[in-house]
């Protein structure tokens, strides 16, 4: 018996399916609000009410930038550049 490999990431209209979608975009909202979050941390810091190290801070501003560059190349592969903003 012959099978056939199917490609999983497009439905048979080449258009991306609906989990890709919505995890590009939960991936790139989870990014923006962890930025929001590293940005009231810092602002915690000034005012010396610190709540998280500079390192964490650190760490938070690096993991909202590997997932909002994980949600654009997810994004960009089903799209093309010109949908990213």
């Amino acid at each position: 018996m012959i099978t056939t490999v199917v490609d999983r990431r497009r439905d048979d209209r080449g258009t991306p399916s609906r989990l890709q979608i919505v995890s590009s975009a939960f991936l790139t909202k989870l990014a923006r609000h962890l930025g929001l979050i590293a940005c009231l941390l810092i602002l915690g810091q000034t005012s010396s009410r610190s709540v998280a190290g500079q390192i964490g801070i650190f760490l938070l501003i690096v993991l909202a930038a590997a997932l909002n560059a994980t949600g654009r190349a997810l994004r960009s592969r089903f799209y093309g550049k010109q949908k990213l903003l």
